[in-house]
Formats: structure tokens, C-alpha cells, sequence
């Protein structure tokens, strides 16, 4: 009904500037109409803005990094992952995978933790201690993410020595996940609405349990769980994260463009009206 009478409005203020002749009216009427569009544009940026989507698999550039703190129940410790490389490529079993490089920092000792492209599933992590390789491939998530989603990863980890040497097989797991709910989260970096990710796995005397918190804003977990026995083992937080410019930020954010041209649109047209009124006034 706004819409209605306000298009109609509109409508009969054209009609008085087609009948009067008006220059003034017109110029009034079109500063109107602009502005009702910029808030309109905002109230859809606004809106867009707080949506949680993880559509698609998050795109990681070099010098993205995140910061947690890592709580146990006999040790609490820091640690920064940051995006070192991207395209690497990586041989497992003859098969090549193209991965993010991403190094885990704790203190001084560094590990290599190497993450498909095209689904961020874990393949392979390096350290003093050697390498250990996931074959297949974990896969932690399953995008689009969506409520109700579920999927099944197992993977043998294999261990080849630092001083080379022949890989010996460590562990099998059989995990199964699934996208429980959608809450918001609130940890040291922030508060983020957040994908609530179920991982469970059955090892040895027990039900060994995780939750991953995945925010796409952040574009990784923002908090981690581990349970087992039902009883809480360790919490990991997101404390502080910096990504890096995109090319495609603007495109992230719709009406962007439009609100600055109707912006400009909209002061020169008051800038006009004010020399026509000055105008005015020097001819009487």
C-alpha cells in the first residue's frame, strides 16, 4: 500500500511540474526521489550484511591468519595460523592435489598443515616430526553448507620420518559429521554467526566427540570443542584474525556502487537547486 500511494504521489508531482512548468518543483522532486532510492539501497545492504551463507568453499589469500587460544584442562596455549602460500602441489600415493600452505605457530615450533583447494579437506602436515599424510584426503566440510547436511570421512594417516625412510601407517579413523544448527557464538575476537559442525568418531574404549564452529565471515572456525566421554577436553577460540583484500570485495557488497553514484546524482542536483534559487533572486 506505501508503494502504491507513494508511486502515486510521485506521479501527480510530475504532473503539476508538466503543467507549471517548474523548474524548481522538478529539481525538489528528483533530490526526493533519490534519496527515498539510498535508503532503500541501505536498508538492502544492511540486510545482506547480516545474512550467515556459506554458499561456496572460502577463498584464502596469502597473509590471511588467524589467532586462538587452546585451553585444556593441564595447559593453556597460544597459537597463529596464517595463508603462506597458495598452489601447492602436493603427491600423495600418485595422486596430486592442489592445496593451501598454511603454518601453525606455537612459540617456536612451527607445523605445516597443507588443505585442498576446492574443499579445504585436510592432506597432509609436516613438522620436525616428520610428515604425516591423510590418504584419503579428512574431509572436514561439506559446502554448501546447510542445516541437516551430513557426510562420512575415513582416512588412514601415514607417517614418513623427517630422516626419510619408509612410511609406516599410524591410525584409521571413521568419522561422521553433521551441520547441527546455525548460533551465534561470542569468543575473544568478536561475536560471528556460526555453522555448528558435529564430528564423531569411534577410537579405541570410547566415543571420542568435536564441534567446529565455522563462521563464513571469518572464513574459518571461530571455536572447537573436543569431548570425550562426554566430558570436555579442550576448547579452542578465535582471538583475533586479519584477511588480507580480495579483488572481489566490492562485489560483496551489493548497492555499494549504486549508493555512490545516487550520492553524487543527488548533490549535484541540491547543488543546482541552490544556484537556481540564487539565480532567481538576482533577476527580481
Amino acid at each position: 500500500m506505501f508503494w502504491k500511494n507513494y508511486i502515486s504521489g510521485a506521479k501527480n508531482d510530475l504532473g503539476d511540474i508538466m503543467v507549471n512548468h517548474s523548474p524548481k518543483r522538478y529539481v525538489t522532486t528528483t533530490v526526493l526521489i533519490l534519496i527515498s532510492f539510498l535508503i532503500i539501497s541501505s536498508s538492502a545492504l544492511m540486510t545482506e550484511s547480516s545474512d550467515i551463507s556459506a554458499d561456496e568453499v572460502p577463498t584464502w589469500v596469502e597473509g590471511d591468519n588467524w589467532s586462538y587460544r587452546s585451553n585444556e584442562s593441564y595447559r593453556v596455549q597460544n597459537y597463529t595460523a596464517e595463508m603462506v602460500s597458495e598452489r601447492e602441489h602436493i603427491d600423495i600415493d600418485e595422486t596430486i592435489f592442489d592445496c593451501y600452505m598454511i603454518n601453525y605457530t606455537i612459540d617456536d615450533f612451527v607445523e605445516t598443515h597443507f588443505y585442498t583447494i576446492d574443499g579445504l579437506s585436510l592432506v597432509a602436515e609436516m613438522s620436525d616430526e616428520g610428515t604425516f599424510a591423510y590418504n584419503p584426503t579428512l574431509k572436514r566440510f561439506e559446502f554448501p553448507l546447510d542445516v541437516g547436511t551430513t557426510w562420512d570421512s575415513a582416512t588412514i594417516i601415514w607417517r614418513e620420518p623427517e630422516d626419510g625412510g619408509t612410511w609406516e601407517k599410524q591410525q584409521e579413523w571413521e568419522l561422521e559429521f553433521k551441520v547441527e544448527e546455525i548460533t551465534t557464538v561470542e569468543v575473544p575476537a568478536g561475536t560471528f554467526d556460526t555453522y555448528v559442525i558435529n564430528i564423531t568418531q569411534y577410537e579405541g574404549m570410547g566415543e571420542f566427540v568435536e564441534y567446529y564452529y565455522y563462521s563464513p565471515e571469518v572464513k574459518n572456525m571461530v571455536k572447537r570443542e573436543e569431548y570425550l566421554y562426554g566430558n570436555l577436553q579442550l576448547t579452542e577460540e578465535l582471538t583475533d584474525y586479519e584477511l588480507m583484500e580480495r579483488e572481489d570485495d566490492d562485489d560483496d557488497i551489493p548497492f555499494l556502487n549504486t549508493g555512490i553514484i545516487i550520492l553524487t546524482m543527488a548533490a549535484s542536483a541540491v547543488i543546482y537547486s541552490f544556484h537556481y534559487k540564487k539565480k532567481g533572486k538576482g533577476h527580481q
